[in-house]
């Protein structure tokens, strides 16, 4: 079963509900490991059988910076053709009224649609408590290429 999400150009995105569920779960794993000062990219994966993996996609210096997304990226493409279901999470920012906003950012797809989502939720940082806190609700704000999305 699909639901309709947002509207993008007046035509509704549709997601299965398990790909919803596992996204916005992992959306929060994201936000607590940043919380925890972890801001390393990872991918989650399930396969056919319900089997979870999680990859935490990492340089050998310890160096984060945007070519670990597309490692990740990758990774999922080239090594994770067992995988029903793939999520990406990494650090992001958006801009919201011409004001910066980080985000944590995760790509989900699902093998046999032809896109993935991008998912994001914002935060602040709440420097009288030292934490993090949400601000709204998840959004999808993009779609990509889906990297299970292979000839076998």
């Amino acid at each position: 079963m699909t639901n309709p999400l947002i509207p993008t150009k007046g035509n509704p995105i549709s997601i299965s509900d398990e790909l919803q569920k596992w996204a916005l779960e992992i959306l929060d794993m994201g936000f607590e490991c940043f919380c925890d000062g972890d801001y390393q990219p990872f991918i989650f994966l399930v396969n056919e059988d319900g089997e979870k993996d999680m990859i935490n996609v990492a340089e050998v210096n310890g160096n984060i910076d945007s070519n670990l997304i597309e490692t990740a990226r990758q990774i999922v493409a080239k090594a994770c053709s067992f995988a029903k279901i793939y999520i990406i999470v990494s650090a992001g920012c958006l801009h919201k009224d011409g004001v910066k906003c980080d985000t944590v950012v995760a790509e989900a797809g699902e093998k046999g649609e032809s896109e993935a989502l991008v998912f994001a939720q914002r935060y602040i940082e709440n420097n009288e408590f030292e934490s993090f806190e949400k601000v709204g609700r998840p959004a999808i704000v993009n779609t990509v290429e889906n990297l299970l999305n292979y000839d076998v």
